[in-house]
């Protein structure tokens, strides 16, 4: 999978006003999780950083090109293997969150369709979408 990622030292970024420019950033091919990509992509600009950088904290954003893999990290110290379980459970959710914000948003678009362009009343489109939310929420939608 790929993945980007951005390098931020925290005390040059707030010193010299440069959130917008990191460190370091990049893309990359990686086969495991965001977190464990970013524990080893720090530790590695830790080891060959020079300059002002150079002994700094610094943190580290990875994001996949699956929505939701995302990882934010400040150290690149080596986990158990209960915590990169944990991890890998963290991110299936970040990105089975971001599924069902897409999948609420397209069935709110399509109750909107078909009340507006498909014939349908707001009625029955809420009583269509009953096991999935309550009328009031449904009738609300249709409302904005």
């Amino acid at each position: 999978m790929q993945f980007e990622y951005r390098i931020h030292v925290p005390v040059i970024a707030d010193l010299n006003d440069s959130w917008n420019h990191p460190e370091s950033q990049g893309r990359i091919e990686w086969n495991g999780t965001a977190h464990s990509l970013a524990r080893h992509l720090l530790a590695k600009w830790h080891q060959n950083v020079m300059g002002e950088a150079a002994g700094l904290p610094a943190a580290i954003e990875v994001f996949g090109e699956q929505p939701g893999r995302f990882a934010k990290l400040d150290d690149p110290s080596p986990v158990s293997e209960s915590v990169e379980v944990l991890e890998a459970a963290i991110e299936a959710k970040q990105v089975a969150d971001v599924a069902v914000d897409i999948a609420a948003a397209e069935l709110v678009a399509a109750m909107r369709d078909a009340a507006t362009f498909g014939g349908e009343s707001k009625n029955s489109v809420a009583k269509r979408v009953n096991g999935l939310m309550s009328r009031p929420t449904a009738l609300k939608h249709l409302r904005t």
